[in-house]
């Protein structure tokens, strides 16, 4: 035989070899597990439509079982953990600039300025925190941790002065060093916090919710208008206004206006049914600029107005506002 036809023989049998490998390979690995998933599929099958494992024969039953374990220990992956959430906490988002009448904490938002008031039992939005509990140097605020679980926080104009932890029951207390107020009785939830726009957008009352006017003093009411930007008030509505900040609050929907980013006073955007600023000439859309000369170009000039005694104390008072892009000044005498 010449070396070259002994070469052909041996390349011949080296492929009939590697034939009967391959299909060695595929009946072992293919075709068998093929058979045992079906056979598995037919036994669950079999389980669903029967009272249970009593009803299928042994030898099947341990075949399937056992190939379930031999196929899930060899080729299945365990599960990942699910990837830890990332915590936002208030403080991160938040920073307080102080109250709005008894129940109302007034936020600012760091990245854009914006300024907030969120009533006890209210929802910041988009980001959900609760409003817990509203005292005179703070507010607790209520979040969720990196496990999704309710976590409470004291937040002041220190910033996240509380440590956080689980969310402890009603009449928190605040963290050691600060001094605690009265804390308020929780709103009902699902009202919204007043946005501050910087460039006078919509939004709904300051003090939340709206709801009916605040009660003149007794005699009904006691300003008198001597004409449309004068008038008459009696010694009692003025003590009226100041002993009320909270409820006054409420009835009117404030937010700074800020045109080109610089403040420059406080819209009013909307007003209740027979609101009390009505009866001292306020209108929607006006901008109130200055009261007395101050200038009010932040929600937090709101309550240092209320409880300026100096300013209470004054015979006469006289609000700069502008109205349709026209300067107007409102003057208030005391009788």
């Amino acid at each position: 035989m010449k070396a070259t036809e002994l070469w052909d023989t041996v390349i011949w049998l080296i492929n009939i070899l590697l034939a009967l490998a391959i299909m060695a390979f595929s009946f072992l690995f293919i075709l068998i597990p093929s058979q045992r998933v079906d056979g598995l599929v037919s036994i669950e099958k079999l389980r669903a439509s029967t009272s249970g494992d009593d009803d299928i024969p042994e030898t099947p039953r341990r075949e399937a079982d056992w190939f379930r374990s031999t196929w899930e220990s060899r080729f299945s992956q365990p599960e990942a953990p699910p990837p830890e959430r990332p915590v936002v906490t208030p403080g991160k988002v938040y920073g307080y600039l102080g109250q709005m009448g008894k129940d109302g904490a007034i936020l600012e938002v760091k990245a854009s300025k914006e300024q907030k008031v969120y009533q006890v039992g209210q929802r910041t939005e988009p980001e959900g925190f609760l409003i817990v509990e509203n005292l005179s140097n703070g507010v607790w605020i209520e979040y969720k941790d990196g496990a999704g679980k309710p976590a409470r926080i004291f937040l002041n104009e220190k910033g996240e002065t509380g440590a956080a932890g689980p969310a402890a029951g009603a009449g928190s207390a605040a963290p050691a060093g600060a001094a605690q107020g009265s804390a308020p009785a929780p709103a009902p939830a699902g009202g919204r916090g007043a946005a501050a726009a910087p460039g006078g957008g919509g939004g709904v009352p300051a003090g939340a919710g709206g709801g009916a006017a605040a009660a003149p003093p007794e005699g009904g009411v006691t300003v008198d208008p001597q004409d449309p930007n004068h008038f008459l008030v009696a010694a009692a509505q003025r003590e009226f206004v100041f002993e009320n900040e909270e409820r006054l609050s409420k009835e009117v929907e404030l937010f700074p206006y800020a045109p080109d980013g610089k403040p420059q006073g406080l819209r009013i955007k909307g007003m209740v049914a027979d609101a009390q600023a009505q009866k001292f000439g306020l209108k929607v859309e006006d901008i109130v600029k200055k009261v007395n000369g101050t200038a009010v170009d932040s929600l937090t000039k709101i309550p240092e107005l209320f409880r300026d005694q100096n300013l209470r104390a004054q015979t006469s008072f006289v609000v700069e506002l502008e109205r349709a892009g026209r300067t107007v000044e409102l003057r208030f005498d005391i009788r």
